[in-house]
C-alpha cells in the first residue's frame, strides 16, 4: 500500500472507464496495492443507470483517447473515472501497431514478423483522471522487452492476448503470467502509480 496521501476524490471507489473484466480485475489489484479501489461499468451501481455512453477511440494518441474516455464518462455520471489506452510498439515497425494495437491483433503482427524469433517491443499505457468539474490528469508507463513464442491457436480458438507472448527485459516469463502473480512493474501499473503520485 502508497505511503502518500491521497486525495479526497480517492476516499470511495472512483469509476473506471471500462467493461473489460480482465482490465478490471488487474487494475483493481494495482489500485489495491496503491491504497484505493476502482468499480467497472458494469458495476450495479452504474448498469441501473442504462447504457454508458459510446466513446469512439478516435484520437491520434494514447493520452486523446483515454481522455476521450474518462472526460465522457466523468460528465455522464458526475463521477471522478480512470481510463487508459495502451498499445504495442515495435521499433522495427516504426513503432506501430501502437495506437492500432487492438485492430491490429495478434495474427497481423505475426505477419509482420514472420520468422523472427524474438522480436524488441515496448508496452505504452496513458492513464487519464478527469473529474467531473472537468479536472484532468494523464500519466504514462512504458516496459521494454520482446515478443517471443508467438503462434495462434488451432481449432479457432479465440486468440490469446499479447500479454502472453511479450516479456520484460530480463524475464523469462510473460507479462501476463507475471501480472497475475502480483508483478508490480508493468505499463498499467507505472502509469497508475505515476497518477497517484501526482495528485498526492
Amino acid at each position: 500500500m502508497t505511503s502518500m496521501q491521497l486525495p479526497i476524490e480517492f476516499s470511495k471507489p472512483l469509476l473506471l472507464g471500462s467493461s473489460n473484466l480482465g482490465k478490471l480485475a488487474e487494475i483493481s489489484c494495482f489500485a489495491s496495492q496503491l491504497g484505493f479501489s476502482v468499480v467497472g461499468l458494469n458495476s450495479s451501481e452504474f448498469t441501473a443507470l442504462g447504457e454508458p455512453p459510446r466513446v469512439a477511440e478516435v484520437a491520434d494518441s494514447y493520452e486523446g483517447n483515454a481522455l476521450l474516455k474518462a472526460r465522457a464518462y466523468a460528465k455522464h455520471y458526475g463521477r471522478s473515472c480512470l481510463a487508459d489506452d495502451t498499445g504495442l510498439e515495435i521499433p522495427m515497425l516504426g513503432d506501430l501497431p501502437g495506437i492500432h494495437t487492438a485492430r491490429w491483433g495478434l495474427a497481423r503482427v505475426m505477419r509482420e514478423v514472420r520468422g523472427m524469433r524474438c522480436v524488441p517491443a515496448r508496452f505504452v499505457c496513458a492513464m487519464a483522471y478527469v473529474e467531473p468539474s472537468g479536472r484532468s490528469v494523464v500519466t504514462h508507463g512504458v516496459i521494454e522487452g520482446y515478443l517471443r513464442d508467438m503462434a495462434l491457436p488451432t481449432g479457432g480458438e479465440k486468440p490469446l492476448p499479447f500479454g502472453d507472448f511479450f516479456f520484460p527485459e530480463n524475464s523469462q516469463e510473460p507479462i501476463g503470467y507475471l501480472v497475475s502473480n502480483g508483478f508490480t512493474g508493468s505499463h498499467r501499473f507505472l502509469a497508475l502509480a505515476a497518477l497517484v503520485k501526482a495528485l498526492s
